[in-house]
């Protein structure tokens, strides 16, 4: 059912939404120099870099289909 929280269709939206802000906030850096260059090298930067893209890509996916409903 559409908009019923308890959905387990639902759920599985929400839980995804929350994770994918997570990993969005977590990878958001602007430049290499934003790093922490002890833990990250220069692979982790576009690996992370990459990561965000795809988590913005489907929470803008995810709000252009409910938009739709």
């Amino acid at each position: 059912m559409r908009n019923n929280p308890d959905d387990i269709a639902n759920q599985f939206i929400n839980s995804l939404k929350k994770e994918l802000k997570k990993l969005e906030k977590e990878t958001d850096y602007a430049t290499y120099d934003d790093y922490d260059h002890e833990e990250h090298d220069d692979l982790n930067v576009f690996f992370d870099r990459g990561r965000n893209v795809l988590a913005w890509n489907i929470l803008n996916k995810i709000k252009h289909y409910e938009k739709m409903e």
